[in-house]
């Protein structure tokens, strides 16, 4: 098609939306989905309210309005096996010296995530192994759902019964 013969034939008129009135209009859309962004949000105003807005428009809006998404953020609630139940980081007292010349005397444990499944953040185990720096050997083990430092706790309390139970008996 030539440009004179598209130029020639009027264009579909765009709807011209004041800022009062996009920002009404947000404010419903939020309502009935609290979780959605300003993408999510202009994809909503184009495809329902036929609106041809930028969606820069309506991020600095909803900046405006203190209307940004109330998404929960999945990495901030990943499990972190470095901090503690204070929510920091342990102090290090290996300074890496990880060998020792008596049994049972540095035992370390770490947590990993596995999913299974769906792959899910729901389907997941964790699995924290226990092992002894004189032999290198994996010396016990706890599996649980959940990665709660009791869980972890009551595995090696139960390892040092029995090793202590061992080195009682020789």
């Amino acid at each position: 098609m030539s440009k004179s013969t598209c130029e020639y034939h009027p264009h579909p008129k765009k709807k011209l939306i004041s800022d009062k009135a996009l920002v009404s209009i947000i404010k419903m859309i939020k309502k009935h989905h609290a979780s959605y962004g300003y993408w999510p949000v202009t994809d909503t105003l184009r495809m329902t309210y036929h609106l041809m807005v930028n969606h820069k428009r309506v991020q600095r809006l909803m900046r405006e309005n203190n209307l940004g998404a109330n998404k929960y953020n999945l990495r901030a609630g990943k499990y972190d096996s470095s901090k503690g139940p204070q929510n920091k980081k342990a102090k290090n007292r290996f300074h890496q010296k990880f060998k020792t010349d008596r049994p049972y005397q540095k035992v370390v444990t770490d947590i990993s995530e596995f999913r299974y499944g769906n792959m899910t953040i729901r389907d997941r185990v964790y699995l924290s192994p226990f092992k002894d720096l004189f032999s290198g050997e994996i010396i016990s083990y706890t599996i649980t759902d959940h990665p709660l430092t009791r869980y972890v706790l009551e595995g090696l309390e139960g390892q040092i019964k029995i090793k202590y139970v061992f080195f009682k008996s020789i």
